[in-house]
């Protein structure tokens, strides 16, 4: 996610990361976040699949459901490889 305040680029989402592994923009405090100042964000839609307690999860991809919610609730949106990008201002 970019804020209106911040002065970082896109820069391509690591295929490596476990879908888990996200930075969540209200750790820093709700009193601190304006939803209004989102520029953009940027979605992989990956998750864990549960398969066992002795089989580790598998990810799976969801971009097809996800692309499908978007489109339904007429939210416009770029595709960049399987990154997803929401943007509130242009």
């Amino acid at each position: 996610m970019k804020t209106l305040f911040e002065e970082q680029q896109l820069e391509p989402m690591r295929d490596d990361c476990d879908p888990g592994d996200w930075d969540d923009p209200f750790e820093f405090g709700a009193d601190q976040f304006d939803g209004i100042a989102i520029e953009w964000i940027r979605i992989h839609p990956r998750y864990l699949e549960h398969r066992g307690r002795l089989i580790p999860p598998q990810v799976q991809d969801a971009s097809e459901q996800f692309e499908s919610l978007l489109q339904k609730y007429v939210i416009p949106f770029e595709q960049h490889g399987s990154d997803y990008l929401i943007y509130g201002y242009r």
